[in-house]
């Protein structure tokens, strides 16, 4: 290019500044290009740590979960194995046979349950107050049961027939033994 007295004559061929121009427009795009696959490569490697953090949250996770597991089944096999010696420890065919004899004829037991090895509850249905309290007293004579108390009322669902609840505690071994 020739610059003289105000006058530019570009001596350069019209092809030339075309192909500097698509030089120019062929480093822009591959700078952007560059740009972009930087970019890519960044977001891959942050969406891999991303993934590998979640994988070590999620195994961390089953196994406090897996522990956690283990100790309360540990925990229940200890409360089984409690209320098995519990258990164990009264003549329990004893006890309901004992209780079975004693038992009068206007009376039905409709529930028996037991709280640990210490109380027995017995539920039921009897005709009258006076066989619920002579069921008690018969209780009171077992060898079985230390102690046996009374809660008793007269239900109308029931036909006029006495719910009674008898608490009894329970001794370890035979008292005439």
């Amino acid at each position: 290019m020739i610059n003289g007295g105000g006058l530019q004559i570009n001596l350069l061929p019209p092809e030339s500044t075309e192909v500097k121009s698509a030089k120019k427009h062929f480093l822009i795009t591959a700078n952007i290009i560059a740009a972009v696959l930087i970019l890519m490569i960044l977001a891959a490697g942050g969406l891999s740590l991303m993934a590998n953090k979640i994988n070590q949250s999620i195994t961390h996770k089953k196994q406090t979960e897996q522990s956690q597991d283990t100790y309360i089944l540990l925990r229940e096999q200890e409360s089984l194995d409690r209320q098995i010696e519990l258990l164990s420890g009264l003549d329990w065919a004893g006890i309901l046979e004992d209780v079975r004899s004693r038992t009068p004829g206007a009376v039905r037991i409709t529930n028996l349950y037991s709280k640990g090895n210490t109380e027995m509850h017995l539920e039921g249905l009897a005709l009258s107050y006076e066989v619920v309290r002579l069921f008690v007293k018969m209780l009171n004579e077992s060898d079985y049961i230390s102690s046996a108390s009374l809660n008793m009322r007269r239900e109308e669902k029931a036909g006029g027939l006495v719910m009674y609840t008898i608490n009894c505690a329970l001794t370890r071994e035979k008292k005439n033994s």
